[in-house]
């Protein structure tokens, strides 16, 4: 993950940390840390960033605002959460989740793949699967 820049979107500190290093590790720079919806939204205006770890609750406040205008972007993300993943509504229910007790196997390829879906639907192209075509879920 040389050079990508990841918008880390976490309220809990110790977490936080954890995420931070797993991308140091993997190459990447963490652009911003943000802890609230309305510091994401300023972040999204003034940094570019190539991928969002979104923490689902930031307090007692869901982050699926946060979540509409990344999709509006094109800028891939992934969910973190301790929730039930039945709290995302419908709308982004086909984005990749990572569960917190999984973060130190599953967010870095999480976020890996959530770029590589992302170049894909700008490019148009298709991936075949043997006998059916994946366009919008890998």
């Amino acid at each position: 993950m040389d050079g990508v820049r990841v918008l880390l979107v976490e309220d809990a500190e110790f977490i936080g940390e954890l995420i931070h290093d797993l991308f140091r590790d993997a190459g990447a720079t963490v652009a911003a840390q943000t802890q609230s919806v309305p510091a994401t939204l300023k972040v999204l205006q003034t940094q570019p960033v190539d991928v969002v770890c979104l923490d689902i609750l930031l307090g007692s406040q869901p982050s699926f605002a946060v979540a509409d205008v990344l999709m509006e972007l094109g800028i891939p993300f992934v969910f973190v959460t301790a929730c039930d993943p039945a709290i995302v509504p419908e709308r982004h229910r086909h984005q990749l989740l990572v569960d917190k007790d999984e973060i130190p196997y599953l967010l870095v390829p999480a976020c890996r793949a959530a770029m590589a879906r992302a170049r894909l639907r700008r490019s148009g192209t298709h991936v075949r699967s043997r006998n059916r075509t994946l366009t919008r879920e890998l």
